[in-house]
């Protein structure tokens, strides 16, 4: 079997909306442990394996609609972004993809757009299950009760002159009211009776020209209360051809969240996703260092909702990353990982190893060190995540690659790394009581920090009732 790994070394450089660096696989930090044998999207159906090739083979005449689906590492779209835009460079720009208004939902905003809201708004995200409002594609949706309500969108970097196709999803029904949508200066409006008339929970309108901002705003007649119902914006090209990247995070989100999407299927029916990314695992193993004993049932009912809605899509499981919370490595990395891997292999999906490849078990502080990860050891900086989304578009370069060149290939797999060894050194490690000596300007929150954990675990672990602490008094550390 074809083990070669293909690295980017004459990448070209591509118009990233708001990063001013490139990151090449081959040029990164060594202390970061990138091991390329994993740089690729494994497979262990030729056919499945054909078809995602076909998709990037056709875009000059069709779209190629990818999903990514996931937690905070997307929601941000830091690693998204790059790998979108590395594709459409390749590919064809098909187009800008969903987007939410994050401020009316209480949250952090896309990297490449900032929101604003005007008027109260309730909200619902699928890291709180069950949702108090049905949730559609995005994982998020905000609803007003209030006249002249507004959701702003602007971007960062223009999106470019072009023929578009955009829909707003929505609530639709009698009650709803009406919206005017400003793009930059042209006004699109609907009243509530129009709307009504639809019998669909979208319009679509076609928009030529330059995008920098888009407002929505609520209106609604003197015979009708003020109400509606927000999912999200669709920007996508007019013309068929190219890759529309959905970047879909939400911030905690785990596995399941993913069964709670109740118009998912209603909105990928207009979406059509041709392939769909699966990227979860960090809150399903992160808080307890374990996995739950119905993950893999899950994980099937994910993978089976995603085919209900299009039996062809090429769905991909993804691993985690390492991962360290309060003094601990999180030892499940490698579970979840075997977890995905097998269940990629009897559910006929693709698989992306990232654990592996971004250096497995005992890694993340690696990471940290190196200015690739944040102090929570959990979350990457922005060119940590920079270096994920190339790694993801050049392991998704390396598939189509291997198949050009390997016409009879069956399946394209890579053993997971043992880290039996090491996972029982450590172990016997942290069986071991960690204490430390208090020295000149110590602090219970410099000591929480030296140890990665927090100051309130250190008092309780201690039976300490204050902040004080003296110079060679021996603190227990909890690990």
């Amino acid at each position: 079997m074809m083990r070669k790994s293909l690295l980017l070394i004459n990448l070209i450089a591509v118009n990233c909306s708001m990063f001013a660096i490139d990151i090449l696989s081959d040029t990164l930090p060594s202390s970061l442990r990138i091991d390329t044998a994993y740089n690729y999207v494994q497979f262990y159906d030729a056919d499945v394996a054909k078809r995602f090739v076909a998709h990037f083979d056709s875009t000059e005449n069709d779209k190629l609609v990818i999903f990514h689906f996931g937690d905070s590492h997307i929601q941000g779209e830091y690693p998204t972004s790059y790998t979108r835009n590395y594709l459409q460079n390749d590919y064809g720009d098909g187009g800008r993809g969903m987007i939410f208004n994050y401020s009316a939902a209480k949250t952090y905003s896309s990297t490449n757009y900032a929101t604003h809201k005007k008027g109260n708004w309730t909200y619902a995200k699928s890291f709180k299950l069950p949702p108090q409002l049905p949730l559609g594609v995005t994982g998020m949706t905000v609803e007003t009760v209030e006249k002249n309500a507004e959701l702003d969108f602007s971007f960062k970097q223009p999106i470019p002159e072009d023929d578009y196709k955009i829909m707003v999803f929505f609530e639709n029904g009698g009650h709803t009211s009406g919206l005017n949508l400003l793009i930059d200066t042209t006004l699109y409006t609907f009243t509530n009776q129009q709307l009504d008339s639809l019998n669909q929970n979208f319009v679509e309108i076609r928009y030529v020209g330059s995008i920098n901002e888009i407002m929505l705003k609520v209106t609604s007649d003197k015979n009708t209360s003020p109400y509606f119902r927000f999912y999200g914006i669709d920007i996508e090209k007019f013309e068929n051809k190219g890759v529309v990247y959905h970047s879909l995070g939400v911030g905690a989100a785990q596995m399941r969240s993913v069964l709670y999407l109740d118009k998912l299927a209603e909105q990928a029916t207009l979406l059509n996703p041709d392939v769909a990314l699966v990227d979860f695992g960090t809150n399903d193993i992160l808080y307890y260092d374990e996995m739950e004993t119905n993950l893999s049932n899950t994980i099937i009912q994910v993978i089976n909702k995603l085919r209900d809605i299009n039996p062809e899509m090429i769905i991909i499981l993804t691993s985690t990353q390492d991962l360290f919370r309060r003094g601990r490595y999180i030892t499940a990395g490698p579970k979840f990982r075997d977890l995905t891997d097998s269940l990629a292999h009897a559910e006929k999906t693709m698989y992306w190893n990232w654990y592996d490849l971004s250096g497995g078990f005992h890694s993340i502080r690696d990471w940290q060190n190196a200015g690739y990860a944040q102090p929570d050891c959990v979350h990457l900086t922005v060119k940590g995540y920079a270096a994920k989304g190339s790694l993801l578009y050049s392991s998704i370069k390396n598939t189509i690659e291997l198949v050009h060149n390997n016409p009879d290939i069956q399946q394209y797999t890579v053993k997971g790394k043992d880290y039996s060894g090491i996972l029982k050194k450590y172990a016997d490690e942290m069986k071991a009581a960690v204490t430390h000596k208090v020295r000149s300007g110590d602090t219970l929150s410099s000591i929480a920090r030296k140890y990665h954990t927090s100051v309130k675990a250190i008092k309780q672990a201690n039976k300490l009732k204050s902040d004080l602490i003296r110079v060679g008094q021996n603190l227990v550390i909890p690990r």
